[in-house]
């Protein structure tokens, strides 16, 4: 997947189908990344959405939560230094 095209922030259809549903999909996105695939699978059959809409949610679910934006990518972090210790 290519990601979502330059001032998707600024499309009215995108924001119209973030507030209607995706906000929930952009928080889930945001928090597990590879959740992506499995929104898609679901969502694909139905033709509700082009594909760069999930990536949409969850940057505009990001800019409106910038604390647990910071959170989630902080813990992610951590998460991979440890790793990498561990090994």
């Amino acid at each position: 997947m290519k990601g979502v095209p330059n001032g998707y922030k600024t499309d009215p259809d995108l924001r119209a189908a973030y507030e209607e549903g995706g906000r929930a999909i952009g928080r889930m996105i945001m928090h597990d990344p590879d959740r992506e695939e499995y929104f898609w699978k679901l969502l694909k059959p139905l033709k509700l959405w082009p594909r760069w809409y999930l990536l949409g949610f969850k940057g505009l679910y990001a800019e409106e939560n910038p604390l647990e934006s910071r959170r989630v990518i902080d813990a992610r972090m951590r998460r991979k230094k440890r790793q990498k210790r561990l090994m």
